[in-house]
């Protein structure tokens, strides 16, 4: 007779997905402009993007130092993406950062 297995906190398979797929949906995104090195740099892009009517944030990275010049967070792709689209369509190269 094989030994009984010990009980496991572990939820079934189900929940396991539904628990990723939440967690997935509920993830911000931004949209990154330029990362740049140079505080200056990033205040006369912002400036320019605020002139147009854009709402920026300037994040400094913990790891590299880089000046991030963004627009969000977007609660979904979809919305970032038509972000991006009008960001390149006003001549700023854009990328979506989860």
């Amino acid at each position: 007779m094989r030994p009984a297995l010990p009980a496991t906190n572990v939820p079934p398979p189900a929940t396991v997905a539904n628990l990723t797929v939440q967690q997935a949906s509920t993830t911000a995104m931004m949209v990154q402009i330029a990362s740049v090195s140079h505080q200056e740099d990033a205040d006369v892009l912002a400036g320019a993007l605020r002139k147009r009517g854009y709402a920026i944030t300037e994040q400094r990275g913990s790891i590299d130092g880089m000046i991030r010049v963004e627009i969000g967070p977007f609660t979904n792709r979809d919305e970032a993406n038509k972000m991006r689209l009008k960001l390149l369509s006003d001549g700023y190269n854009a990328v979506i950062q989860p």
